[in-house]
């Protein structure tokens, strides 16, 4: 966490009369760690198969290919449903094809292996090794294009890199801070602070339902049976995460939260003394 006179002249936005910025800092890299783990696992597989396949898969590509397949889309799979989110599988799809298609049909390299050169008999593990690469930093790039800066008047949000999401809340409207932190980020000290507003700005809806069908061979008049669904559910207001709308997995979160509640105290005692001081 960089200090206000390191960062006033890289500001985004121009301070107001007597704006002081408390807060400029960026998610940790730790709080990322769900989208590097996906790709780094691609790239050490990619180098694993190619050590191990010339002597485990010497001349049996479909085999081959079959433990290939079965470890991209498995863990995409295992790891989409932890994450609910159909994302990895479609990233595992779209990668393997990218690699076969490329090897094998645009540039024509023949369905087998030891009649081949080193280079295009591996040619789909490097391609998948490459994409690993590129894809752990992009992730980075992308963790490093957000920006949280909490001033005594704002907080300001930005994330994104071609198209970046703005989100700027006064003060005055937040009504509570949310400070969210799991077991790994207690141990490491990062975490999501998210400011509420009275509006529901901070907040988001999640909703379970359960449904059912009953049915049981009543005949009215030689007619078909009726059948009965019964559907039940219910919403509730949860914090939301979306990492440029809250302040996402930055360093000593608990600390930005102390900040910026105490600065929400200190002017609630200016605006309490003033009031004071009128009546009287």
């Amino acid at each position: 966490m960089a200090t206000a006179k390191q960062l006033i002249a890289g500001l985004p936005f121009e301070l107001a009369a007597n704006e002081q910025v408390l807060v400029d800092t960026r998610p940790s890299i730790l709080a990322y760690a769900q989208f590097y783990l996906p790709n780094f696992y691609l790239l050490v597989l990619s180098i694993v198969l190619i050590v191990l396949r010339s002597n485990l898969f010497t001349d049996n590509i479909i085999m081959f290919y079959g433990v290939l397949i079965l470890l991209v889309l498995g863990a995409a799979a295992l790891y989409s449903f932890i994450k609910l989110n159909l994302r990895y599988v479609i990233n595992g799809v779209i990668g393997l094809g990218i690699a076969l298609g490329a090897k094998h049909y645009l540039l024509h390299v023949p369905w087998s292996y030891h009649t081949q050169p080193w280079l295009e008999n591996h040619i789909e593990l490097l391609i998948l090794a490459a994409l690993a690469v590129l894809g752990l930093i992009s992730a980075e790039v992308y963790r490093r294009s957000h920006r949280y800066i909490v001033t005594n008047a704002r907080i300001f949000t930005h994330a994104g890199i071609f198209a970046p999401d703005e989100r700027t809340v006064p003060l005055t409207k937040v009504n509570d801070i949310e400070l969210d932190r799991h077991f790994i980020g207690r141990i490491f000290k990062f975490g999501t602070v998210i400011p509420l507003t009275g509006s529901g700005i901070g907040m988001g809806t999640n909703f379970g339902a359960i449904s059912g069908t009953a049915g049981k061979q009543l005949k009215l008049f030689g007619q078909p049976s009726i059948g009965v669904t019964v559907t039940g559910g219910h919403s509730i207001q949860v914090p939301k995460t979306r990492t440029h709308e809250v302040l996402f997995g930055i360093h000593e979160p608990a600390k930005v939260r102390d900040i910026i509640m105490k600065t929400l105290a200190e002017r609630d005692l200016r605006t309490s003394s003033s009031g004071a001081t009128f009546k009287n």
